[in-house]
């Protein structure tokens, strides 16, 4: 099957199995996995960071031609991306009132504090035969579904496609979609940013949060792509100790120790490549350090971020083709899935996770399948790229 076919039936099965259109509790969040009678929404804040990408890349694809639209349509994207914005607007407005109930019926300052989702049982109800959901909005202990730096970076992922392809006029439902996504950008940046870059839930005490609340190291690239977002990225720099910014910049580059594993790699390679912030030679240390875990996607995510006006980033297009287009065209016709995919693709999210689960799958997703949004991010970023050349 073609790639672009292939892309258009991923799409489809996106849409009609894995999340629910519309602007309610749940809607426009992307389940990690699911199978005939059960779905599950984890990691959600970060799936919708990409879910957003494919929306903001589709649009881009579709509306200058560089994709046959087949059983897509600009502005039904367009409306799709508008409710995956308004869902991450959600999931800020939510959090007040997730961590204190008393906060429902009280003025509270929008601190930028999110949560990871709000999926209740009763979405089950839209997809046939699903008789349980699991989603950390439902779990015991109410702090397991805090933010953390990884939703924060890979929402910012999103945000900056966003930012990066849909023109400024754009409006959907009267509401201007860059407008909206600077001001969600700016805001899940600030609130960490007031609290020296550890996260902390201000519902709670200011408590630390319990899963992944050091974003300190990564604060300088994350200024520095909010720079691209929004004009207000300025405010916030006097925030990131210069310690962190030569880390940053001259040390993290660099293969090494913990920093090189996949759970902080995938973070590295997302700040470094929508920041740019590594000089000239940005590119070249994306490259080998995504070989690690075969990762086109991010040194394809900066090429196409920033090849309009670094243009000295295009001549390594082919050879990023090169490196993707055997990887989309290994990917299963009927959808991703733990039992059904070749090895490579049996991961959750194959741009997350190392080699061995990539390989052989990870035991907890067996016998679900998988939203596929890491195949149609990596085939728009392929074929954006591909318009690059010349």
């Amino acid at each position: 099957m073609d790639v672009i076919l292939k892309y258009q039936a991923y799409r489809n099965i996106l849409k009609t199995g894995f999340l629910v259109v519309g602007g309610k509790p749940g809607h426009a969040l992307p389940a990690d996995a699911r199978n005939a009678t059960s779905m599950h929404f984890g990691d959600a804040a970060v799936f919708l960071g990409w879910y957003m990408g494919v929306l903001a890349t589709e649009y881009y694809l579709l509306s200058n031609g560089l994709m046959p639209s087949g059983t897509l349509h600009p502005r039904k994207t367009l409306r799709e991306l508008f409710f995956a914005l308004k869902a991450l607007d959600r999931l800020i407005q939510t959090a007040p009132g997730y961590f204190n109930p008393l906060a429902q019926s009280q003025p509270v300052l929008n601190q930028g504090f999110f949560i990871r989702d709000d999926v209740p049982q009763e979405i089950r109800f839209h997809f046939r035969g699903v008789t349980r959901v699991v989603s950390d909005y439902q779990a015991a202990v109410k702090t397991q579904n805090e933010e953390s730096q990884d939703q924060l970076i890979h929402l910012l992922l999103g945000l900056s496609l966003v930012r990066r392809f849909i023109p400024a006029e754009t409006a959907v439902l009267g509401k201007n979609l860059i407008a909206l996504s600077q001001r969600l950008a700016y805001e899940i940046c600030a609130w960490p940013s007031r609290t020296r870059w550890v996260i902390r839930n201000p519902y709670l005490d200011l408590k630390k949060v319990d899963r992944g609340p050091y974003a300190v190291l990564f604060s300088h690239p994350i200024i520095k792509l909010l720079e691209r977002v929004d004009g207000r990225a300025s405010e916030l720099k006097p925030t990131v100790c210069l310690l962190f910014k030569i880390l940053w910049k001259y040390v993290l580059k660099h293969n090494l120790g913990r920093a090189s594993n996949a759970t902080n790699l995938h973070l590295i390679l997302t700040l470094a490549s929508l920041s740019d912030s590594w000089s000239r030679n940005s590119l070249r240390f994306l490259i080998r350090l995504s070989r690690k875990f075969d990762w086109p996607v991010y040194p394809l995510l900066n090429v196409v971020m920033w090849g309009d006006v670094r243009p000295w980033k295009k001549p390594w297009i082919p050879a990023l083709r090169e490196w993707a287009g055997p990887m989309l065209r290994s990917a299963p016709e009927g959808g991703l899935s733990y039992d059904g995919s070749p090895p490579g693709w049996k991961a959750s999210h194959r741009f997350l996770f190392g080699r061995e689960a990539q390989e052989e799958g990870q035991s907890y997703y067996a016998g679900m399948s998988f939203p596929g949004v890491d195949f149609m991010l990596l085939h728009n970023l392929f074929q954006i790229a591909n318009s690059l050349r010349g």
